[in-house]
């Protein structure tokens, strides 16, 4: 089991890219030293936000080394380990180990309609192979599948799995991924969407995972600390904040959000504008 418990701010960081499409390694670092200096907790690597759908198991690999040698053990490093692919999600794994990552997360898998037996089968086969601790990652805006929670509570208990996830704007859902927390020690919860992260730190969830961090650390930290101190006018104030951030770089389109907010984080000097196909630079 892993020593580094995933809680607190742990930011979906973005993937720098050179204009031939290479991991800028130097921007990585750049990157890496902003969030540690804004006080997050831990680095999503290889996600939504950091464009894994685009990515070569190459670029995954340099951007996850590059992290790790800029992070010097400042923050907790999780790499994301989805594919299609069985075989490659438990190579993955086994490279990312060598590297030194904390642990691993995983969606599930997409194109093929799975029931939910077989769902439950591939994850299960997943956690009883990957040599680091695992956890479930629900985002049907992508997937266009929702990890049923009766999956979910059937798996939890796997000594490899630390928890999941959950990017579903469904305060329900959350509600019982909590409960399954409390039966089921070492089981942790992490919100990853906004329209919940108050609620649900509120509720118990041990964390949040906002892409707005990569833009604004700062305000996710003082609101993570106000929601746990109960100082709910800060918590108001500091809400109202990071909705500010999140209308800075939201387009009607995921791969548009992504490419604004690299070129807000350009403007910072963090990194450069370019996205991997098929998405396309922000020209605003």
């Amino acid at each position: 089991m892993t020593t580094r418990k995933p809680t607190g701010v742990i930011v979906p960081m973005i993937t720098p890219f050179t204009a031939t499409g290479d991991v800028d390694e130097a921007a990585v670092g750049r990157v890496v030293d902003y969030l540690a200096a804004g006080g997050m907790d831990g680095l999503f690597l290889v996600g939504t936000t950091g464009e894994s759908a685009s990515m070569t198991a190459r670029q995954k690999r340099d951007l996850v080394a590059a992290a790790i040698k800029a992070n010097r053990g400042r923050l907790g490093i999780y790499a994301g380990i989805s594919s299609n692919v069985l075989e490659e999600s438990v190579q993955a794994a086994r490279d990312y180990a060598e590297l030194g990552v904390d642990a691993l997360f995983v969606l599930p898998p997409s194109f093929y309609p799975v029931p939910e037996a077989a769902l439950e089968e591939w994850f299960r086969q997943l956690l009883d192979r990957v040599p680091l601790d695992l956890l479930l990652y629900n985002i049907p805006l992508t997937t266009h599948l929702s990890i049923p929670m009766a999956v979910v509570e059937r798996l939890a208990g796997h000594p490899r799995l630390l928890g999941m996830k959950d990017s579903e704007p469904d305060i329900e859902r959350l509600r019982i991924a909590l409960a399954i927390a409390k039966r089921h020690a070492g089981f942790h919860v992490l919100v990853g969407t906004n329209k919940l992260f108050v609620d649900g730190l509120a509720l118990g969830a041990d964390g949040i995972i906002p892409s707005s961090a990569n833009l604004e650390p700062g305000v996710h930290r003082d609101l993570y600390r106000a929601v746990r101190a109960g100082q709910q006018e800060e918590v108001q104030r500091l809400k109202a904040a990071m909705n500010e951030v999140l209308v800075r770089y939201n387009c009607p389109t995921l791969g548009e959000t992504i490419a604004k907010l690299k070129a807000l984080m350009a403007e910072n000097g963090l990194c450069e504008r370019h996205v991997l196909p098929p998405l396309r630079r922000w020209q605003g």
